[in-house]
């Protein structure tokens, strides 16, 4: 499930491949669905290579998602590596935009959020 599409198709891994997996994770968390299901691998890699996740503000209203985070989440779940994040401090200020957008009003993934920003960064 949270395989990145270029390991459905075996090819060449790198930080980018941890970047949608970790996507997936906060997806999940968020929405309480992973971004891509099916009942095999095979319906899951198609999936994966063929769609792209759904947007947690449209799919998820009722859980108010801000907006920013969505787009965030979305960009580091696209199929080709290329259209994530150009590294990991990109990926780290987005998630900081939205805490301070967000500040005090929400609590709960934010809170998850908060912690991975805080962690002391091993690589870019």
């Amino acid at each position: 499930y949270y395989m990145s599409p270029e390991q459905c198709t075996n090819s060449s891994v790198d930080w980018k491949s941890d970047l949608y997996s970790l996507a997936c994770v906060i997806y999940e968390t968020l929405s309480g669905e992973r971004p891509f299901n099916g009942n095999s691998f095979v319906e899951i890699a198609n999936a994966k290579l063929n769609k792209k996740a759904e947007s947690l503000c449209q799919k998820f209203p009722q859980k108010q998602i801000p907006a920013a985070l969505d787009k965030t989440i979305l960009k580091a779940l696209e199929l080709q590596p290329e259209k994530r994040q150009a590294d990991l401090s990109e990926f780290r200020q987005q998630l900081a935009k939205v805490l301070e957008a967000e500040s005090e009003k929400s609590q709960g993934v934010l809170s998850y959020i908060r912690g991975f920003l805080n962690k002391k960064e091993e690589r870019n």
